[in-house]
């Protein structure tokens, strides 16, 4: 038997499959576009995890609602808004509601303030709760511009607390 030199293909034995020879020169020029390509895939999916999707306000800056309930069935109700642009008003609404079930919510107390471009409009409340429920602080804050319209209104709830 005759050695086999470097050039030459295999014997058709020992092919199972369909081989290209020679390999082509871009087949190595081929797999690092494709290894590069994958590291790109790799990269933007692991920045993409560290941006928290949230809504795109126009004259909104900071929008936070939250509700705590402590062993004495006292609930902290805070709201927080803030206008970015100088000439305009922030105004809340706030409603404390209260449910048996998760879905039917009725109202126990609400609140309402306004504020300016440098303070905010804010709602801290306390409020005493009856066991048993659960509660949850809806908000509606509006940014009214210098001659008194609506430009934006944006709505935000908090999680739900049981008592």
């Amino acid at each position: 038997m005759t050695p086999l030199k470097r050039s030459s293909p295999p014997p058709a034995s020992c092919r199972p499959f369909r081989i290209i020879w020679p390999p082509s020169p871009f087949s190595r020029t081929k797999k690092a576009i494709a290894v590069l390509l994958l590291m790109c895939l790799l990269v933007s999916a692991s920045y993409a995890k560290a941006f928290v999707i949230s809504p795109m306000y126009i004259g909104i800056d900071v929008f936070q609602v939250s509700l705590s309930i402590n062993g004495s069935g006292i609930a902290e109700c805070n709201a927080y808004l803030t206008t970015s642009i100088s000439s305009c008003t922030p105004t809340l609404a706030v409603t404390l509601k209260k449910s048996t079930n998760g879905q039917t919510w009725t109202s126990v107390k609400s609140w309402t303030a306004t504020g300016t471009y440098l303070l905010g409009a804010s709602v801290d409340e306390t409020i005493a709760v009856a066991s048993g429920y659960q509660y949850k602080l809806f908000a509606t804050g509006r940014i009214f511009n210098s001659e008194g319209v609506v430009i934006e209104t944006a709505y935000k709830n908090s999680a739900a607390v049981s008592f």
